[in-house]
């Protein structure tokens, strides 16, 4: 008696539970921490089952490679249109977005900024979005009957709540069975800020106003006997910026430091490239540096560039970012360590805005 109880009770549980329900790409906003989990299930399931035909061009031989070079979805890509309103993040990479901030994933019917961007405009919150190919299956790969069936090419359209770059362009696909899933064409896009137009964001960045400001000089007696302040000449003008780097001796790790820094006027969005140049007294390699980051703190992957002690005289250097904001944080970190001491000047930093991928 007791046992038929136990049963009635277990198949009244298993009916009040919730069944799986088909998702349809088109319309609904799928979990993004959810959806590697869901689509491993699904792979183990594969039964061979027929999976709708892509409006994309298909390679031939049908391979990856031949995905990754197809002249029409390359073409497309580089000459895809920037929407009103927004500004190009990067062009025609084999990767798509994997980032913070996602609110939603929909399929095209063709390779189209435009519709992408009216998806972007109609949801609270949305700043930026990627647009790419996707190499899919045909049918869902089974290990035994159908491990690498033809391929079919879909246009996706995702949107985010975050400014995008470059960095997060590295989802590249996954493998079902012997199937293998591949993006290219992958297209991003931030929203531009309504007022903001893209000048030079650094000021007095080569110093030659004889004074320091806006730059702010950060020290902690804890980072050694370090002092900052301009010299002259410069390198191609009148002064520069100069750090004395000394080890205190009452602290066994022989490390010095100071940082200068700077919040540039960017458009929150944009890619730009920042440059400047650099001279050590002394070469100390693997000892001293000067580390370049920008936009610092606020993000997962900042730009960045690291000069090293060179053989001598001054160096040039940079490298490209994406405003997370419109007053980006600029960090120059002169640092040394090992008990190793050295000045290092620094001089002609320019930020301007930049039209390739960031």
């Amino acid at each position: 008696m007791h046992s038929l109880l136990i049963i009635s009770a277990l198949m009244v549980l298993i009916h009040a539970a919730p069944h799986p329900q088909p998702i349809d790409i088109a319309d609904a906003k799928v979990d993004s921490a959810l959806a590697p989990r869901l689509s491993t299930l699904e792979e183990r399931d594969g039964d061979c089952s027929a999976q709708p035909v892509g409006p994309g061009p298909v390679a031939s031989p049908d391979t990856v490679n031949g995905f990754y070079s197809l002249p029409a979805l390359q073409a497309t890509a580089n000459g895809a249109s920037t929407p009103s309103g927004y500004s190009q993040v990067f062009t025609n990479l084999q990767a798509s977005v994997s980032a913070s901030a996602y609110m939603g994933v929909y399929s095209l019917t063709s390779y189209d900024t435009f519709g992408c961007a009216a998806r972007c405009n109609k949801a609270t919150g949305c700043v930026s979005f990627n647009v790419y190919a996707e190499r899919d299956p045909t049918e869902k790969p089974n290990l035994s009957t159908c491990p690498n069936p033809p391929s079919t090419t879909n246009y996706f359209c995702t949107i985010w709540g975050s400014v995008l770059s470059a960095s997060q362009a590295t989802n590249k696909g996954r493998r079902q069975d012997s199937f293998q899933i591949a993006i290219t064409a992958s297209n991003a896009y931030n929203i531009l800020a309504p007022t903001c137009t893209p000048v030079s964001a650094v000021t007095n960045g080569g110093f030659e106003t004889d004074a320091l400001s806006p730059w702010t000089l950060v020290t902690d007696p804890s980072w050694g006997w370090t002092s900052g302040s301009l010299t002259s000449p410069g390198h191609s003008s009148s002064y520069a910026f100069v750090a004395s780097l000394n080890p205190n001796p009452n602290h066994s790790n022989g490390f010095s430091s100071l940082i200068l820094q700077q919040n540039l006027k960017t458009c929150q969005g944009r890619n730009y490239s920042i440059a400047a140049d650099v001279f050590f007294d002394y070469a100390t390699p693997g000892l001293c540096s000067l580390d370049i980051q920008i936009p610092y703190g606020g993000v997962n992957n900042p730009s960045g560039v690291l000069f090293q002690p060179p053989n001598g005289g001054w160096v040039s250097s940079g490298t490209t970012f994406t405003a997370q904001s419109s007053s980006d944080l600029l960090q120059v970190t002169f640092s040394c360590n090992g008990g190793a001491y050295n000045t290092i000047s620094v001089d002609n930093f320019v930020v301007l805005p930049y039209s390739g991928n960031a």
